[in-house]
């Protein structure tokens, strides 16, 4: 074939296509993140990959006279650097869109305040909302890489096509309150998010199969590009490697009898993917397995002693425990053939004075986790008393966690005074459902739904990944109510 036929045939493609691309992924050096490059007619695709653990990514369109960003970072560092990628294009910045609410794409916008920022109204309110409880628990995490500051100066995305420098850019979502897919459908562009994040091992979706008809519609579209919120750029070629990687952990699911077997498979089929810690953070789940307990009547509760019945109080069905004796007892009845390490806890229950005591008596019950006899748990529990008392100091005891035998409350008193206790607005006689974390040596105490646990507890007495019964925790000179136990394990 002749220069010029080759040329003329080109040309034919250009004006039929309206698109000249190659899959270069071309580097660019100098900067603390990996940069990849891939260029179009009228647009160049830069995507910023961080250098973290997930692989997260962000992306610059650069049109003739302007680059529209498509989330920013949550470290400092990382935010800093990308922008210094920005500025050395030296070109407006038109538009930065957050796709989702997921913070490390969006923590470290104080950065990027110069340009307007554009998300959901539910992105928007979530940051709002949530942006303040999570700048504070990061700062743990990140340190001197936190973000200056917060910012919530966001505007609302309008799902409009938009042609910016004669590139159409089209924003759409495929589920309302999802993540904001981007499409540059002259040039066959998408960015996914979570769809497809090549390069790396992923979270693995709970519906696989779902996932796996997704890609299998965008592989019909011949995206020449393909882009995530984590990874490295992919085409439309990588689709079918995605997808036999989705149905090899589908496949093994079903026969695995632990998360580490499907892991290992994974990471043997495609051994030069990075982040393979994800996988420790899905896999584990579709080996959940929870308990439901109704505590309608005495069916699989071991008593060790307790007077106990099933009841009707307020309206519901519970059973209702207490010590039959004038003493200080404080102890737990046991569920039947339980063994928990790690996972969580859900119970409802309600104390009032037991039969010994007078009625204005404070009362005293929770959850006994991880027991290996009678003496020896881990245990949470709540004083109701407490919550509203006149007493501000006795109000700070509303909560609290001990450890049996070795670290009881009154031990505590002398050597932690104030660290294993917290307030909680408990009312005296109404129910209250509490729910406790446990991973290792961390256990967190959440009540009535709050979003943040009311009791954090990072040094478990007991030590890590001890596994033992469940019981309900009836204290001294209480009559303990109790109903819908739930336990998951992990």
């Amino acid at each position: 074939m002749t220069f010029k036929k080759t040329a003329l045939l080109l040309l034919v493609f250009y004006l039929i296509t309206g698109s000249i691309f190659a899959q270069n992924n071309t580097k660019v050096n100098g900067f603390q993140g990996d940069i990849y490059v891939n260029r179009f007619k009228d647009i160049t695709v830069h995507t910023y990959v961080a250098k973290d653990d997930f692989l997260t990514n962000a992306h610059i369109f650069e049109t003739k006279n302007h680059l529209i960003i498509h989330d920013v970072f949550q470290k400092k560092d990382d935010c800093l650097d990308f922008l210094k990628y920005i500025k050395s294009l030296k070109k407006e910045v038109k538009a930065i869109y957050i796709s989702h609410e997921h913070d490390d794409h969006w923590l470290g916008l104080c950065y990027f305040k110069e340009y307007p920022v554009y998300a959901t109204p539910s992105v928007i309110n979530y940051i709002r909302k949530e942006g303040p409880g999570i700048y504070k628990k990061r700062q743990e995490q990140l340190g001197e890489n936190l973000p200056a500051e917060l910012n919530v100066s966001i505007k609302e995305l309008l799902f409009e096509d938009e042609i910016i420098d004669g590139v159409l850019f089209r924003n759409f979502q495929i589920n309302e309150g999802g993540p904001v897919y981007l499409e540059l459908p002259h040039q066959k562009i998408l960015v996914s998010h979570h769809m497809m994040p090549y390069g790396m091992h992923p979270i693995i979706p709970k519906d696989i199969n779902g996932r796996i008809e997704q890609l299998k519609k965008i592989k019909t579209k011949n995206y020449k590009l393909l882009l995530a919120g984590h990874g490295k750029p992919a085409t439309n070629e990588n689709i079918d490697e995605f997808i036999v990687y989705l149905q090899k952990a589908n496949s093994s699911l079903k026969t695995a009898t632990h998360y580490e077997d499907v892991k290992h498979e994974l990471v043997n089929l495609q051994p030069t993917w990075e982040a393979s810690m994800l996988l420790d953070r899905s896999l584990p789940n579709f080996f959940i397995k929870a308990e439901h307990f109704p505590l309608n009547d005495l069916k699989g509760l071991e008593l060790n002693g307790y007077k106990a019945k099933a009841s009707n109080y307020q309206g519901l069905d519970c059973i209702e425990a207490y010590w039959d004796k004038n003493d200080n007892n404080e102890s737990f009845i046991e569920i039947s053939k339980t063994s928990f390490t790690n996972g969580t806890i859900e119970l409802e229950l309600l104390g009032t004075p037991g039969p010994y005591v007078k009625e204005t008596s404070w009362t005293f019950l929770g959850l006994a986790f991880r027991i290996q006899n009678d003496s020896t748990y881990e245990c949470i529990y709540i004083r109701p008393s407490a919550g509203r008392d006149n007493d501000m100091e006795s109000r700070n005891f509303a909560v609290q966690y001990t450890s049996h035998p070795y670290y009881t409350w009154q031990v505590q008193k002398n050597e932690s005074p104030g660290k294993y206790v917290a307030y909680y607005d408990l009312t005296k006689n109404s129910w209250t459902k509490i729910k406790i974390k446990v991973n290792g040596q961390k256990a967190e105490l959440y009540i009535n739904d709050s979003k943040q646990p009311v009791l954090l507890v990072n040094d478990l007495k007991m030590g890590e990944n001890i596994s033992g019964g469940v019981g309900l925790w009836v204290g001294a000179s209480t009559l303990g109510r109790y109903r819908n136990l739930t336990i998951t394990y992990n």
